[in-house]
């Protein structure tokens, strides 16, 4: 299961009066809860966009430069190949997405700070004991 652990504007809890959540005038409903920090996955919700995208996940800005200088000196163009016809250079790519899970990463360049951070939550399981409120709202 995928829930917000905490919005981008370091909310726990996502504010309703905003729009994007369903289609117009839908009907939802919001539920909160909390679970075993043992069952859950966190992951920077900002970053995941690099893993879906195949893109690198830099340390700091110079290390996204030498990243950049590096593709560009195998000519292989913009974009790049996907995956990277180089074995070392497409692991290098797939062990830069582990930064995702490390919420306490904070490169003003790569991500910001963990209380501005949008982190996403998985999980396997939501019981019925687990939940602790649920509010139904109209999508804006």
């Amino acid at each position: 299961m995928w829930a917000w652990y905490q919005e981008g504007d370091g909310h726990k809890r996502p504010d309703l009066r905003s729009g994007g959540y369903l289609e117009r005038g839908r009907r939802g409903v919001r539920i909160e809860f909390e679970i075993d920090p043992q069952q859950v996955l966190l992951s920077d919700f900002t970053l995941w966009h690099h893993v879906l995208n195949y893109w690198y996940v830099a340390r700091s800005e110079a290390d996204d430069l030498a990243f950049e200088r590096l593709v560009e000196a195998q000519g292989w163009g913009n974009p790049p190949p996907h995956p990277f016809p180089d074995p070392a250079i497409h692991g290098r790519v797939v062990r830069s997405w582990d930064r995702i899970f490390d919420i306490d990463f904070e490169d003003e360049y790569v991500t910001g700070p963990l209380d501005r951070k949008a982190i996403q939550a998985t999980f396997w399981e939501l019981r019925l004991d687990d939940v602790r409120d649920v509010t139904h709202f109209r999508a804006r």
